[in-house]
Order: structure tokens, then sequence, then C-alpha cells
């Protein structure tokens, strides 16, 4: 297939710039999902959009866990493909469609049965709380899909089509930023919904993406409905690791959360906007991370590991390139970027603050990225969720917390860029040393396909 011939001979800078910037352009319609809902539930208020706030590290929570799924079944897939077991790739990508059903789940229920110890947790007000439990109801529902749609579209990035994970990532905004106005405000026939509204519309819109993808990816994989439990072990001995890093993520924005709602809902709704502008801009760094991925694991496949060293190479200097790009922009423009998601002054005052000081960790944050992936795709799973532990739980929060005590609001900011600085050389670290030990090994796989 064209994209395999690329990843095992073609040009490196070709194939890095290429698909990264295919999958930016569908990471961006895909999490703009959620600025989407912030632009309209922004014109209803101040606590609704505190209510989703609250709501965001729970939704996160539960987005990184099923990614951490899809990310076990394209690593055990991205290595078969490089081997060429294509026969085997199909029993597999059947089994993780199955395992994702059984995760969706169990995620579904347990959000539904904990929903109001999740955000007494958080320190939400009962009155938030109430708002939230509208907002929710139907985005608990909304895992099952969205573990269906990530392993579905981390089945195909194993083959490296990037493409139709685009495509279908695009229809999906196009039918949210369609449908929120509708269901949130109640125009023509329909009545106004509000916060339900807009979780319905997500909910449809990833139904719809769903179907897209099964479809799309018989191209690639012919659904073999016998092979339930294939592999299983493999992809959770990968994927139960993955979870336990990404999880790290949203239980620390959890944690920031309930430390900015002592200084009030505005503290809480300038966060909840400005940690979405920042998953905007750095989703060009998480699609390169992204992609990296196939490439090694084909690579390692295929024994060529000269080829994955020039790879990382590249990918860090990439990185440094758009995040200083990226976070300068973001600093120029702070205000009307706050302008834009919320007509409130005091969250927009807020916001342009938080938007001068997070840019500075843009770079530290691809950095970490690009580490954990290759890290997971050499099956160093324990490493990768160290990496992230030790960012999220041993600098992050405690520095944050260090920042509200001496500073107030504007210490936990900061605390954002101060952490990832230091992780960000631990993170490199533990990925050079980890691609020395991986040497020794694929020279084995090149001597034993000789």
């Amino acid at each position: 297939m064209k994209n395999v011939q690329l990843i095992l001979k073609g040009s490196i800078l070709e194939y890095l710039l290429k698909h990264s910037t295919t999958l930016f352009v569908g990471l961006v319609c895909l999490s703009s999902l959620a600025l989407v809902d912030f632009y309209f539930i922004g014109r209803l208020g101040a606590l609704e959009l505190a209510a989703v706030s609250f709501a965001a590290p729970v939704v996160f929570l539960g987005i990184n866990v099923l990614m951490s799924l899809g990310v076990g079944v394209m690593i055990v897939g991205s290595k078969l493909v490089g081997q060429g077991e294509l026969e085997t790739v199909n029993k597999l990508a059947s089994a993780g469609v199955y395992l994702a059903l059984v995760v969706g789940i169990l995620m579904m229920l347990f959000g539904f049965y904990f929903h109001e110890n999740i955000f007494s947790l958080l320190r939400a007000d009962p009155e938030i709380i109430e708002l939230i439990g509208g907002y929710m109801r139907y985005i608990y529902f909304n895992f099952l899909l969205m573990a269906l749609l990530i392993v579905l579209l981390k089945m195909l990035q194993g083959f490296g089509e990037v493409k139709i994970q685009a495509i279908v990532m695009v229809i999906v905004v196009l039918l949210n930023i369609f449908l929120d106005p509708i269901l949130i405000f109640g125009l023509g026939p329909f009545p106004k919904m509000g916060l339900e509204g807009a979780s319905i519309a997500t909910c449809f819109a990833t139904a719809v993406g769903v179907l897209i993808l099964f479809i799309a990816s018989t191209k690639y994989i012919s659904y073999r409905p016998k092979s339930v439990t294939f592999r299983w072990g493999q992809i959770l001995y990968l994927g139960l690791p993955v979870s336990l890093s990404k999880c790290m993520m949203p239980l620390s924005n959890a944690a920031i959360t309930a430390m900015l709602a002592s200084f009030g809902n505005i503290s809480v709704a300038t966060y909840g906007i400005g940690y979405r502008v920042d998953l905007i801009v750095i989703l060009f760094l998480v699609a390169l991370s992204s992609i990296v991925s196939p490439f090694i694991g084909q690579n390692i496949g295929a024994g060529n590991f000269k080829r994955i060293e020039r790879c990382i190479s590249m990918a860090i200097r990439i990185i440094f390139i758009y995040g200083i790009i990226a976070g300068g922009l973001v600093c120029i423009f702070k205000e009307e970027i706050a302008n834009l998601f919320s007509p409130n002054q005091p969250i927009e005052k807020e916001l342009a603050l938080y938007l001068m000081i997070a840019p500075v960790g843009y770079f530290l944050q691809g950095l970490m990225m690009l580490s954990v992936s290759v890290l997971e795709t050499l099956n160093k799973p324990m490493r990768s969720a160290l990496v992230n532990l030790v960012y999220y739980f041993i600098l992050y929060i405690p520095i944050a917390a260090l920042g509200a005590k001496f500073y107030g609001n504007v210490g936990i900011f900061i605390a954002y860029p101060v952490s990832g600085f230091i992780a960000a050389g631990f993170a490199y670290f533990i990925m050079r040393r980890s691609l020395e030990e991986a040497k020794p090994q694929a020279a084995a796989t090149v001597e034993a396909v000789a």
C-alpha cells in the first residue's frame, strides 16, 4: 500500500509534514467540538460556562482512557502491517471493535452510577451540579460511541492512513456546528434545550462519524466476527499502562479545577476555556507524535532502526519551530482570542492573562508527547506512565498548589510552563535511554529477516 511504502522506504520529512498536517486538520475539527460548545454555551451565561468547565476533566478522563485502548490496537496492528501479516491485522481489528464495545459500556455505566460523587469531589456547588447533570446525561452515553470512533481511527492510523480520519472529523464537527445552535437555543421546530442540547448534538455527530468509519475501514480491513477476544491480552498489556498514563492529565486538570474553584467560578470558567485553546494550538504536536507511532511500529516490524532515529530527530526540530511560532501568535493575539470565547468582561480579562503565560509551555508539551509516543511504541508503557506521573503529580500539582498559596490563581497558571520545563528534560532522557536499549533488538530482527 502507498502509505506503508512511504513509511518503510519514502521521505521521512514528507511523511511527517504530510501526515501530521492532514491529521492536524482532523484533530482540530474533532477537538473544536468542545470549543464550539463553549462558544454557544457562553451565550447562555457564566454559570453554564462554569458547569461545562467542571465537566471537562471528567470528559477528558473518559476520552483518554478510550484513547489508550486505541493506542494498544494501533501499536500491535502497525507492527503486524510492517511484517506483512494482513490476515492477522483483520482478526485484530475485529477484536478491537468488540473490546471497544465492552469498555465503552462499562464507562457509561460507571458515569451514570457515580455522577454526583464525582462532581462533589470537584467542589462544584449544588446549583452547578444540577446544570452538569443535564449535560453529562448524554455525554456518558457518548463514551460508548467515542470508544468505537477512537478504535476505528487508530486502526486506520496503524496503516498510515490519516486522510479518511481527517474527512470524518471534519464531517463530525460540521454536524455539531449545525446542530448546536438549533438544539441549545431552540431554533425552528426544536425546543430550547440549553446544555442538554449541546450534548445531544455531540452524540449525534459522533454516531455519524462511527458509521462512516465502519464503511471506510472495509477498504483496509475485513472484519472477522469470530475473533472476539483475539490478542486482547496484548492490547491490554499495552493499553492499561497507557490508560494509567493518559488518565493522569485529566486527573491533574480536575485537581487544578478544584484549586481554582476556591477563587470563584470566573477562574474555573477561565481555565476551562484557556485549556481548550491550548489543546487546539498544540494539536499539531499531538498529530505529529501520533503519526510517529505507526512509523516506528512498522519500521520495528521491518527491522529499520536507522529510519526510526532519523524520524525522531526530525520530529524534535519540527516541534521546536512550531512551538515558538504558535506560542508567539497566541501571546500576540491573546485579547482577541479571549474576546471571541467570552463576552463576560471578568472572564475575558483573566483569560487574556492565562494566554500570555501558557504558550511558554507549548514546545515542552510537544517534546513530552513525542517521548511518550516513542516509549509506548517501543513496548515501554510503564516508562511512559512514569514520565506523566513525574510531570502531573510530582511537579505540576505541587507547584500549582505552591503558586496558589503565594500568588493566587496566577500562581496556578504559572505552574504549567514551570513544571513542563523540568518534565520535558526528564522525558527526553528516558526516551533516549530506551532507544539505545532497543538497538540490539532491532539488529536481531534484521538478522532474523536476512
